[in-house]
Order: C-alpha cells, then structure tokens, then sequence
C-alpha cells in the first residue's frame, strides 16, 4: 500500500481480496482501512471478502501477490503480474521483471502464448489433480499421485477406505 500510494497514477485504484482460507484471526478490513487512512489513499483502496477471483483477475490492470495460485488465473487472461514472492510462474516474459514501485505506472502483460506453454509443462510433468479441502478432493489427489508414480489403485483401496480428512486443530484418532 504504500509503494501504491508513492508509486501509483491517481485515478488508479488498488483491490485487496481476503485469501478464502484466512483463519479471521487478523482484522485485515480494519487494517487496510486504517493504513489507507494513514497513507491518504482511503478513496482508492478497496477490500473485499469474496468475489468471482477469475473475473476480477481478468478485468484487472495488474495483479500483485507473493505467492498465490490466483496470479495464474491473470496470466490466462493475459492480465499483467508482479510477483513479490517465489513462485513456480515468476519467470521472464510471464511476470513482471520490473520493481513493485514501476509496476504501478507501467505493468508488462505476459508474452502472448507463454502462459499457455507454460501451463501445458506443468499439467505434463508437475501438477496432480485433487486437494486437501475435502475428503474426496484429498481421495482424488491420492489417486492422481498414485497414477503419476505408476502404481495399482486397485490394489491401494484398502488405504481409500481408511481416509479420514482431519479438520485444522483435530487430532487424529
């Protein structure tokens, strides 16, 4: 916020989205408000709980985030990114190579193409499907695993009915 505030065209506006698995432990709404506040920027800082990520990433001038699987979904749409963290996308041509203060003014949409490259690379040889929200998301990555290293699921069952999704904070019994 404060490289936006310095950095920043004026009628620009900034859109802070709460990560979907924020624990509400911070009251990040009173501190964007507050640091807005501070910065003399409250008009142009917004904050929202929710949203169609995928739309807001599309519309967007540029996203900025450190790490977040939602910067893929505005390099499919060819939307410009600055990463400030690691991240497996944060690579020449896709990205932003410019510092934080720069991108304000001046955000470089991917190359044309090169996301979809990279995507392809990485469904081929990196990602699994499934996840760790659900039991049958976790079940889905189990298997998806199991594939990739070439083992029988057939004969790995037994472990599927086994699974219990332990819940943040529980301990399994």
């Amino acid at each position: 916020m404060e490289s936006f505030a310095r950095h920043a065209p004026e009628h620009a506006q900034l859109l802070i989205k709460k990560h979907p698995f924020d624990t509400a432990i911070f009251n990040w709404r009173g501190y964007i408000k507050r640091m807005a506040k501070r910065l003399g920027i409250r008009q142009r800082v917004h904050f929202i709980d929710g949203g169609d990520l995928e739309q807001l990433a599309a519309d967007t001038n540029g996203m900025v985030c450190v790490n977040s699987t939602s910067a893929t979904l505005a390099l499919a749409a060819g939307s410009p990114v600055c990463t400030l963290g690691d991240a497996i996308y944060n690579v020449p041509g896709l990205t932003c190579a410019t510092h934080l203060d720069e991108f304000w003014s001046r955000p470089t949409p991917p190359e044309p193409g090169l996301y979809g490259a990279f995507r392809r690379v990485l469904v081929d040889r990196c990602l699994v499907r499934g996840g760790l929200a659900s039991e049958s998301a976790v079940k889905t990555l189990i298997e998806s695993m199991l594939a990739r290293l070439g083992c029988d699921s057939e004969r790995s069952q037994p472990a599927f009915d086994r699974l219990e999704v332990i819940a943040p904070g529980r301990q399994a019994e």
